[in-house]
């Protein structure tokens, strides 16, 4: 509001539209995730909902293409903000979900058509062509005669040899051939689905003259081609999608009153949080704790004698070569040892830590669910009221943080991650699940529910 006071002509606005301004801006230039405590599509949703997003639009479908949306963005940027130019590609690949009240479309392969009949057909890219098959190793086909059966082969064409063998090329002419006749027959089925109309679509291209282009004999449009009535060339270049034609035109905005959007006062995030997140940190923290996980899972399966600081320290050129697979760069492999060893060490050196590592227990245990996602766990202990399952984290307090703004931020930051660990072992084992984060160098247990 403050820097909208000052803004050339602001006066010049009516009470309504200076009001909707000052609530906006109070949203926009909230700082309340300047330290990046909660994820980046969190805080866009959360922004969103304050500036009333879902409520300029009531239908399900439009619920459906903003949750699309965040979906994005948590994939392209789960911590910092998304590249832009990531970001503008993989807009260019994310649609609209249909309308549920519209009348029914189904999007269907050739062969998933037959038997079916529609209203309308529309067959869509009839000008392109399907990729070519790869000569196999051996062509074979059998050949039936009325008193037995011979098999002929064609093997593939030798490195050294100039033409390819006979019969392989005669089986390929052949195959090749039956390839057609599928097609042609494909493409009968699918364009006697419709019941009234059929729609034929696909791009041709003209010559400077303005001849329409024979398109290529492979794709279907070249098959219907000696069919069809060639088309005319526009007077006018077609203007494409992007380039001042529009595509789809949807509905309007719905215009909310200002009484019915929600406050736009600051939405704490969580406890204090100590300056803006360096995502380098991060990184470097997601390199570490990877290498330490495995360090963990070796020395919970050797056991823990012979295992101390000493013989850990001998094992920092090792540490380094693998932090540097992992993507570190050579400058911060030092560091990153360190941190590594300092995990360790601490894990040994902590009555918790040692009690864990001494257990037998599912380390680096990967499940996969039901979204096709693989989870790879750091530890699942079977005891006798079900499972624990702990995460491992190599992080330290910032230098001025406080035991309990610390484990606030821990649990900000890792707690839905957890749940969901804890909710795949319970799916796959059907028992109770607890759950918690254990990080040695703070030396610190937070119990997630």
């Amino acid at each position: 509001p403050t820097l909208l006071a000052h803004a050339p002509r602001f006066d010049l606005l009516e009470a309504d539209e200076r009001a909707r301004a000052e609530r906006a801006a109070a949203i926009l230039l909230d700082p309340g995730n300047d330290a990046g405590v909660l994820p980046f599509a969190a805080w866009v949703e959360r922004v969103w909902r304050r500036l009333g997003g879902d409520a300029i639009h009531a239908g399900a479908r439009d619920a459906a293409d903003a949750e699309a949306l965040f979906r994005l963005l948590e994939t392209l940027s789960p911590h910092g903000a998304p590249d832009p130019a990531a970001l503008d590609e993989a807009l260019g690949r994310l649609y609209a979900a249909p309308d549920p009240a519209a009348d029914g479309v189904e999007i269907m392969t050739m062969h998933k058509s037959k038997g079916l009949q529609f209203d309308t057909v529309i067959l869509p890219g009839l000008h392109r062509k399907g990729a070519a098959d790869s000569a196999p190793l051996v062509r074979f086909e059998p050949l039936r005669a009325p008193q037995s059966v011979r098999l002929l082969m064609g093997p593939i064409k030798r490195l050294a040899e100039k033409d390819a063998d006979p019969v392989s090329r005669y089986l390929g002419v052949r195959e090749a051939r039956r390839g057609t006749y599928e097609t042609d027959r494909l493409l009968y089925v699918a364009a006697t689905r419709a019941r009234h109309r059929l729609h034929l679509v696909g791009e041709v291209s003209v010559t400077d003259d303005g001849t329409a282009k024979r398109p290529q004999s492979s794709s279907l449009l070249g098959r219907l081609w000696p069919l069809l009535e060639l088309p005319l060339p526009p007077a006018e270049p077609v203007r494409g999608v992007g380039e001042g034609a529009a595509a789809l035109v949807g509905p309007p905005l719905v215009r909310a009153a200002l009484g019915d959007l929600p406050p736009a006062g600051l939405v704490p995030v969580v406890p204090p949080m100590f300056g803006r997140i360096d995502w380098v940190q991060r990184r470097q923290e997601a390199q570490a704790g990877t290498v330490a996980h495995a360090w963990l899972e070796r020395i919970g399966r050797d056991g823990l004698t012979g295992w101390d600081a000493t013989r850990l320290d001998a094992a920092r050129p090792a540490i380094e070569r693998q932090l540097s697979r992992a993507g570190m760069p050579h400058a911060e492999l030092a560091a990153g040892a360190q941190t590594v060893l300092d995990t360790l060490v601490a894990t040994l050196a902590d009555e918790r830590g040692r009690w864990l590592l001494a257990r037998q227990a599912q380390r680096e245990w990967r499940l996969g669910g039901g979204d096709g996602l693989q989870r790879v766990i750091d530890l699942a202990l079977r005891t006798d009221d079900g499972w624990l399952v702990v995460d491992y984290k190599t992080t330290a307090p910032h230098p001025d943080e406080n035991h309990d703004a610390f484990a606030a931020r821990m649990l900000a930051r890792y707690r839905e991650q957890l749940q969901d660990y804890m909710a795949s072992v319970a799916a796959l084992s059907g028992l109770p699940v607890r759950g918690a984060l254990y990080i040695p160098r703070a030396r610190l247990w937070l119990d997630v529910d």
